[in-house]
């Protein structure tokens, strides 16, 4: 009865449910300070004017302008505070009022909501499970963790991989996801970003690679560069490919904007600065552009090559519609002159194997791919540039 019940609801209100069920659950746990979220160290906006090379009236005048500002806003936090009366309490002292029993059920049917059909409903969630768990205490915060995670299961669907991002991005973002968890989240936020399930004629993914980009632009903002450096080349091979390659526009510039994000925030990307320079917002509107322009300039770094190449040869050219497939042969053609031994040995015999694939769709990015490696191996490969 209840699923039927689910079924005949519109999405307004399975949404305002979810706000209702939120807002009940902010009555239970009443404001306090969060001892246990990360929290990361910021540099003072004051010393990094002062940092700024030479002196100027300019200068003076903007570094006392913003130093006013800071002592202001620091004053008018402070008294917040105090208005608010938002004290340390112990665990125990917090929850003696609090109907855990209930507690859990509207955590339980917001987590069910991450999986809803609708984004606006699994949106409300997400942001949902981000205030409460602000007011929980580590323990019980972890356990919801444990379940988002539980979302990116292999047998779980689109929705569900979409909600999951959203949430994880509201926890990074407010400091909840702790980063002993980032083990565990960046192997699920690197296939998150090249998510794309095929669907005969379409394709079913765009949504999630899009929340995965908000998950990677909150992290640059979350974390100090030291707890997620060993992850960063990875990250940024994967922003690289979704900027560049991803069939829609969208994802195309959530992910450079993420990219940008971690070269202003973490500047531990390889060479970041010179390729924000040639990979921005308006190039990359332009999908030949991105492919047979950008990408080209981007993989003479050797960091992103092999990379770029398996991702065009081994999942591009089997994408389901057949202009990206020939897009992903032309790109092909332009990289093989960079580094003509791997595409040789590495690349190549594999597609050869592949033109003989049972799948009309593999067969004819395979037979494509083949051709234009060739070309751009014998130096013919002019013919794509922009």
């Amino acid at each position: 009865d209840e699923k039927k019940k689910k079924k005949n609801e519109s999405s307004t209100q399975r949404h305002l449910k979810c706000k209702l069920a939120q807002r009940i659950a902010l009555l239970y746990l009443r404001p306090r300070i969060n001892t246990w979220a990360y929290k990361r160290s910021s540099n003072s906006l004051v010393e990094n004017f002062k940092k700024t090379t030479g002196s100027s009236k300019l200068q003076t005048n903007v570094v006392s302008k913003v130093t006013q500002n800071v002592k202001t806003n620091t004053m008018e936090v402070q008294t917040t505070t105090i208005h608010k009366g938002i004290d340390e309490i112990d665990d125990e002292e917090y929850y003696a009022d609090v109907d855990t029993e209930h507690l859990e059920s509207i955590i339980d049917f917001l987590l069910q909501a991450l999986k809803d059909k609708d984004t606006v409903v699994r949106w409300s969630a997400a942001k949902g499970i981000g205030r409460i768990t602000q007011r929980l205490d580590k323990d019980m915060a972890d356990e919801i963790v444990n379940s988002l995670l539980g979302l990116f299961s292999p047998l779980e669907g689109d929705s569900s991989w979409h909600g999951g991002c959203l949430a994880i991005g509201e926890l990074s973002r407010r400091g909840l996801l702790l980063p002993e968890r980032l083990k565990d989240v960046f192997p699920i936020l690197f296939k998150a970003l090249l998510y794309d399930v095929n669907q005969g004629n379409y394709s079913v993914g765009a949504h999630v690679r899009d929340s995965a980009c908000y998950v990677a632009w909150a992290f640059a903002r979350a974390y100090d560069p030291s707890l997620i450096k060993d992850y960063m080349l990875g990250l940024a091979q994967h922003l690289l490919i979704v900027s560049l390659f991803d069939r829609e526009v969208n994802c195309r510039r959530a992910a450079s904007a993420a990219f940008q994000e971690h070269v202003g925030r973490q500047g531990t990307f390889p060479h970041g600065i010179d390729i924000l320079t040639e990979a921005d917002y308006f190039t990359l509107g332009i999908r030949t552009n991105a492919y047979l322009k950008v990408a080209p300039f981007v993989a003479h770094y050797e960091e992103y090559f092999n990379e770029f190449v398996d991702h065009l040869a081994f999942v591009k050219l089997k994408n389901w519609d057949p202009e990206l497939r020939k897009l992903a042969a032309a790109t092909l053609s332009l990289l093989a002159p960079i580094n003509p031994e791997y595409v040789a040995k590495k690349v190549l015999p594999k597609l050869v194997e592949s033109c003989l694939n049972e799948s009309l769709l593999i067969r004819h990015g395979a037979i494509y791919g083949v051709s234009e490696i060739i070309l751009g191996l014998a130096g013919k490969s002019h013919m794509h540039s922009c």
